[in-house]
């Protein structure tokens, strides 16, 4: 049966006369005019509904839009139109069955048409009541139904407009399609603008592309205003937007992880079903994040680490679908030219078809042209910002990782290694995610070619095969060779950012001894082994382009060459079989073409990925170690049972804490103090999750802040420095500054704390840097404070003002670990910890451990004798203890002098 025949009482032509002897435009037949047409929008929406839901589905923020927003006025007008519909089907029913016009050919053609449209625009109605409770923006596929609403209604416009001019008839059924369709190019119109949410955004810092339309994103108009910005003046940092949400690191990092832990999971799993099955007996005890793999030593194993491609394809699988989907229909698409160019052609030599005929060809190729083209650019769009995210994942990833290495994993990978993946392997997964998908469109792409070709030219397009077939041994020759060479010159440039590294840190010893020379020689030695092996890899490079450019030209002339050879006579290379051959070797050029540059990239990234496996699969940090509990009614905050700690758990000597049993109440400043290698900045970093425990319980109840010996500053203003990404808060601000006394400090300043500091700002003295540091762990407000040896790098009365203002009264709520070599301000300490050898050998008030007189007593003891010598007199320890208690800290009245002494004591 005819596909007409289905909708119509008798079969009908697409046209109402011989299209080849109509001069002008021809009509449409009546099935086709009046219900053929109108079933392509109803189709559309029924087969993309499933992406509406899912995008209704997947949005969880629920903007509230404005009142005047354009999707309040297109339901009003949807609303409308869709009453229209249900006339028009109640009329057609009318007309058909209760008085039917005997002109009438087909009951069913004016029937159901219009009632599967009444029915899909109804469904389209709720879907955009969906979008407008969820808040979305814009719907590309509504948008897209309204515009194939009205391409599938302008045959029967224009039918309507003749039936009044001509024949001055009006009917029913056009007295109803009139408003139908202007109703329907309002909702259009309307659909052009995006809805507008109630909650104000920054103009200036959004992105407009979030808040665009879906015309103007496939359009890209919403970058006009940059590209207007950029051509008028350079662009600086602050006229650029801020970058969408879902691109930021904070949303993609969690996901990420999500199933990188998932992964882990599973490939631990899968290793240990291997080794059961190989008569291993080791069990994993738990699913816990697995530590530094063990790499076996069966060259067969080729998965030691859990993989980072797996999890980035979860995360980013649907811009990923979406982009592979866009690459499928652009890649078809290129075919349909070849084909039109075919019958232009054949319009051409033919020369008896009307006009139109051949401009409608023409036209065609054209629209298909701009639909490509923004099929197209979206795809790269879409693959450009993937490749972006993949970058802000994988860095911040990786910025985690080295944070949260152990001690042991530290000792294997130096700074250099750390800047080259940032610099290197992560930029070759940004670049490599452009081609991608070329991995399957590629092999598309030639194997359609290759069977177009085959209908036209025949049996001699395997000679062509057989070309192409021949370069794969080759270009998997050269792939191999360039890993192997990519892998040495990575190991290379590792090896020379080491001694680049070494050079610097050492750089006064080498200046002092003379060795520049020596040095030079050296890095320069490891940098002609990189130059040549570049030089390698560049010869390579230039043998797979040289092979990939070639072998479409090879292909052409080799197909045309047997196509001609086999049979003169009758495979004549016509304009018609040439230049449609021409086009689709074209299109078969840019897949083997980009075959070389995806080689490339594809023997970089596996050894990139293999590096990045490797260092992200390094031990770390255990979370273990260290039990965090809430702020809870637990009146202690810090709680050490039986606790051993070690840096390095294979360490043969023990552990460098041994047996620590301390529980610190909320609130309370605690001193720890010892003599030098007891083991107080160890202690410090155990309560921080640094070292391996060993045994014991480990309890931390609350937040913590850190303040390290040696302060770190970034490359920010000072007041960035100080609120570390925290919200902006005056008074509280302004009240730590001056505990701090910062506030003298930022006087002296051009900017004040608008300076920049850092790498690239002004230089700071150690004790600025020091109170900055303090600064923004106060901002921080944690429950539980770890100082180690703040005091150590300011001024004597600066350590006055800040154990004054911030240990004793900012932080007079909070737990205070302070580890210190000065003896100054111990009385005013609640409990003191004395280390030594690494264990706690006191533990008390600081009454109670002076009339003990153990180690803190000899340590009170041998920093008074040194007193004594400085003063040129004898002490008596017993007689003087409770005037030494007060040394340093009797006020302002004490003079610069006391305030000298009370710096120098030291351990």
């Amino acid at each position: 049966m005819d596909l007409l025949q289905l909708f119509c009482d008798e079969k009908q032509d697409i046209f109402q006369t011989d299209f080849q002897n109509q001069t002008g435009l021809p009509l449409l037949g009546e099935c086709i005019l009046h219900g053929s047409l109108i079933y392509f929008p109803c189709l559309f929406l029924l087969i993309f509904l499933p992406l509406v839901l899912f995008d209704i589905y997947k949005n969880n923020e629920r903007r509230k839009l404005r009142l005047d927003t354009p999707i309040n006025y297109r339901l009003s007008l949807s609303l409308i139109l869709d009453l229209i519909l249900w006339v028009i089907v109640l009329n057609a029913f009318h007309e058909n069955f209760i008085q039917p016009l005997p002109l009438q050919t087909s009951k069913w053609t004016a029937i159901l048409p219009f009632t599967a449209l009444a029915t899909t625009f109804t469904i389209s109605m709720i879907l955009s009541y969906m979008v407008k409770k969820k808040g979305l923006l814009t719907s590309g596929v509504l948008f897209i139904f309204y515009f194939l609403l009205i391409l599938s209604a302008l045959p029967e416009l224009l039918f309507v407009i003749n039936e009044i001019l001509e024949r001055r008839k009006l009917t029913v059924h056009g007295i109803l399609f009139l408003p139908y369709f202007i109703v329907a190019f309002l909702i259009l119109v309307l659909s052009c603008f995006a809805d507008r949410p109630a909650q104000r955004y920054d103009k200036k810092k959004a992105c407009p592309e979030e808040y665009s339309s879906f015309l103007n994103q496939i359009s890209f108009h919403w970058f006009t205003q940059m590209t207007w910005q950029g051509y008028k003046e350079s662009l600086k940092m602050e006229k650029m937007w801020d970058l969408n949400s879902k691109d930021t690191s904070a949303k993609l990092l969690p996901d990420y992880e999500l199933y990188r832990r998932q992964e882990e999971i599973a490939h631990a799993r899968k290793n240990y079903t291997k080794y059961a099955q190989n008569g291993n007996q080791q069990l994993l005890e738990n699913h816990e994040k697995p530590q530094e793999p063990q790499v076996s030593k069966d060259k067969k194993e080729k998965d030691p680490y859990p993989s980072v491609l797996i999890p980035l394809a979860k995360c980013l699988k649907y811009p990923l679908i979406s982009a592979a989907l866009l690459k499928f229909t652009f890649d078809s698409a290129q075919f349909i030219f070849p084909h039109l160019l075919k019958k232009l052609i054949r319009f051409i030599q033919v020369g008896t078809d009307p006009k139109w005929y051949g401009v409608s060809i023409a036209v065609t190729m054209f629209l298909i042209g701009v639909v490509q083209s923004f099929i197209l650019h979206q795809y790269f769009h879409i693959m450009f910002r993937t490749g972006m995210n993949i970058r802000s994942i994988l860095s911040s990833a990786v910025y985690k990782k080295a944070i949260s290495l152990s001690s042991k994993a530290r000792k294997s990978r130096t700074v250099g290694s750390l800047v080259n993946i940032m610099a290197a392997d992560v930029q070759r997964f940004q670049d490599t995610t452009t081609y991608v998908m070329m991995l399957w469109s590629a092999p598309y792409q030639m194997f359609l070619a290759m069977y177009f070709l085959y209908q036209l030219l025949g049996w001699c397009v395997i000679c062509g095969v057989l070309i192409m077939v021949s370069l794969i041994p080759i270009n998997n020759s050269i792939s191999k060779a360039m890993k192997k060479y990519q892998t040495q010159q990575m190991e290379c440039k590792d090896k020379r950012l080491r001694m680049l590294n070494e050079v610097i840190t050492g750089i006064k010893l080498v200046k002092l001894y003379g060795w520049e020379e020596e040095v030079k020689d050296k890095i320069l030695e490891e940098r002609n082994k990189e130059i040549r092996i570049l030089k390698s890899l560049a010869y390579w490079n230039a043998a797979t382009s040289l092979t990939w450019a070639c072998a479409p030209f090879l292909v052409a002339v080799t197909t045309f060459g047997v196509y001609v050879f086999v049979d003169p006579e009758n495979n004549i290379l016509t304009p018609e079989t040439t230049f449609v051959a021409l086009s689709l070797f074209n299109i078969l050029r840019f897949p083997m073409a980009v075959c070389t540059v995806l080689c490339t990239q594809v023997a970089q990234l596996r050894v990139s990925n293999e590096r990045l496996k490797e260092f992200l699969a390094a031990e770390e940090v255990g979370k273990d170690k260290v039990v965090h509990k809430s702020n809870d009614k637990d009146t202690n905050s810090v709680i050490l049972t039986h606790a051993s700690f070690a840096w390095d758990p294979e360490d043969t000597w023990g552990s460098a804490l041994s047996d620590l049993n301390i529980t610190i109440e909320k609130g309370k400043l605690v001193a720890v103090i010892g003599r030098v290698g007891s083991g107080k900045t160890s202690l410090v970093q155990a309560l921080l999750g640094e070292m391996y425990k060993v045994n014991g319980i480990c309890e931390l109840h609350g937040s913590v802040a850190y303040v390290p010996q040696q302060s770190w500053i970034l490359n920010m203003t000072v007041r960035d420095n100080i609120l570390f990404g925290s919200g902006y808060d005056e008074a509280r601000y302004q009240r730590i500054l001056k505990a701090c006394a910062l506030e003298e400090d930022l006087k002296t300043l051009e900017h004040g704390d608008m300076t920049e500091i850092g790498e690239k700002g002004i230089n700071l003295s150690g004790g600025q840097k020091q109170r900055i540091s303090l600064a923004r762990a106060l901002y921080a407000d944690a429950d539980i404070y770890l100082l180690d040896d703040v005091l150590s790098a300011v001024d004597a009365h600066v350590q006055r003002h800040i154990f004054d203002n911030v240990i004793v009264d900012l932080l007079k709520d909070k737990t205070r670990f302070l580890v210190t070599n000065s003896l100054n301000n111990l009385k005013h300490c609640d409990q003191i910890v004395v280390m030594k050898g690494g264990q706690v050998s006191e533990f008390g008030t600081y009454e109670g451990l002076i009339q003990e007189r153990g180690e803190f007593g000899e340590i009170v003891e041998e920093f008074l004798m040194e007193e004594a010598k400085s003063r040129g007199r004898s002490i008596s320890f017993g007689e003087n203890c409770k005037s030494w208690g007060n040394f340093g800290t009797s006020g302002p009245s004490s003079g610069h002098q006391g305030e000298d002494q009370a710096a120098k004591a030291k351990v």
